[in-house]
């Protein structure tokens, strides 16, 4: 009785399938995808780099710019990754041409949420330009802690290529000022323990 049921399959008839219902794996040529296929490239590349703005991935070009750019803007409502999107906005500090800073000024600045926002703020800082200044130091004063803490990395990556004194010049309130140098001291500190550590460590090393 039941194997009857199993051929009857509630009645349901037998879907037809013009060629079978199985089809042979086709190898596709990426260069005929045009544009689909470099988003899947660009995609692969920001799947295994780690990328926060610090760190670049030879594998990315200036010209792979506008699918960056649509990717580091693209919401939740289009179900994409939260980390790919992260390191996409990441990935626009390594080109900091007009199109790519707009884009960053604009995320950090009216992002959809506290993440982009702060990612945006940490790819300005890694641009090295000085005129990332005056939206770093105004986010020392967001309202989401997560925002002020990236604030103020992106000072300090910033500080890093053009200098401390400079940057602190340009940021008007004393306190802000002074943030930014103890944070630049400790970092240093931190640096330094580091290094003196694996010093250390080497000499026990070498001893044993």
């Amino acid at each position: 009785m039941a194997k009857q049921i199993d051929n009857y399959k509630l009645n349901e008839p037998k879907a037809e399938i013009p060629g079978g219902s199985t089809r042979a794996s086709v190898r596709v040529n990426r260069e005929k995808l045009g544009a689909v296929g470099e988003r899947d490239r660009i995609e692969g590349v920001l799947t295994v780099h780690d990328l926060d703005g610090t760190d670049a991935a030879p594998a990315l070009k200036e010209e792979d710019g506008p699918i960056l750019r649509a990717i580091a803007r693209e919401t939740i409502a289009s179900s994409i990754q939260p980390a790919l999107r992260a390191k996409a906005i990441g990935a626009l500090a390594q080109f900091p041409n007009p199109e790519n800073l707009n884009t960053l000024f604009e995320l950090a600045a009216l992002g959809d949420d506290v993440y982009v926002r702060s990612h945006a703020l940490l790819a300005l800082g890694a641009t090295g330009l000085l005129l990332s200044a005056p939206q770093l130091t105004k986010a020392l004063r967001a309202e989401e802690s997560m925002e002020r803490t990236a604030a103020a990395k992106g000072l300090l990556l910033l500080s890093r290529r053009v200098g401390l004194t400079t940057v602190q010049a340009l940021i008007p309130e004393k306190r802000d000022r002074n943030i930014l140098g103890a944070l630049s001291e400790a970092v240093s500190k931190r640096r330094k323990s580091g290094k003196t550590s694996r010093a250390s460590a080497k000499k026990r090393t070498v001893a044993r």
